[in-house]
Order: structure tokens, then C-alpha cells, then sequence
């Protein structure tokens, strides 16, 4: 299979959440792999995940816009905006994140 990425990708297995900017409940998802401004995601199912979402990591206080490139079956291929500041106007505006981390209060 050819590679198209300008970057390795880095396999991670690492919890994370999708959080929706409409106030419905975050989902779980795990990231499978990372790559220099993208990442590849196992979900239940992908058929009502929008194009673009905000993509959580606990564990490094993270926070990035996503916005989806590929589709397959439980997985989806994301690229990712730099991280925003908790302090941010557009990660304020997102009513879940107090509930995540107290980070976002």
C-alpha cells in the first residue's frame, strides 16, 4: 500500500474524547496512530460523526479542531489544528469541557 502522509505515523493507543461544538455528549475513541498534524481514530461507529469536531486528550491536557479525511468502517483519519489554549474564546464556547478537566473552567 502506498503512503501518501509527508510524515511517519506513530502508533499510540491512546484514550481520547470527541467533543461536539452543539452541546451533545462527548463520544470515546481511541487514537491508533498520530502523524505530524493528523491522527487515525477507533470508534463504535463513525456514520454520525460530523466533519469536524474537537478532539480531547486527557492525559497531555489537548485540545485541537479535527477535521475528517478518510472514512472505514470504525475508524477515521483526522487532521489536526494546532492545540487551542484553554483560555480560548472557541474552547470556552464548548459546554462539555468543564465536565472533562478542570482545566476548562
Amino acid at each position: 500500500m502506498n503512503e501518501h502522509r509527508k510524515s511517519r505515523r506513530t502508533h499510540t493507543k491512546k484514550l481520547a474524547k470527541i467533543v461536539f461544538d452543539d452541546g451533545r455528549t462527548p463520544l470515546n475513541c481511541i487514537i491508533l496512530d498520530t502523524s505530524e498534524g493528523g491522527a487515525r481514530l477507533l470508534m463504535e461507529s463513525n456514520e454520525e460523526l460530523p466533519d469536524q469536531f474537537f478532539l480531547f486528550r486527557r492525559a497531555e491536557l489537548s485540545l485541537r479542531e479535527a477535521t475528517v479525511v478518510r472514512r472505514a468502517y470504525k475508524t477515521v483519519g483526522v487532521r489536526l489544528s494546532e492545540p487551542l489554549s484553554a483560555t480560548s474564546e472557541r474552547a470556552r464556547a464548548l459546554k462539555h469541557l468543564k465536565d472533562l478537566s478542570p482545566v476548562f473552567t
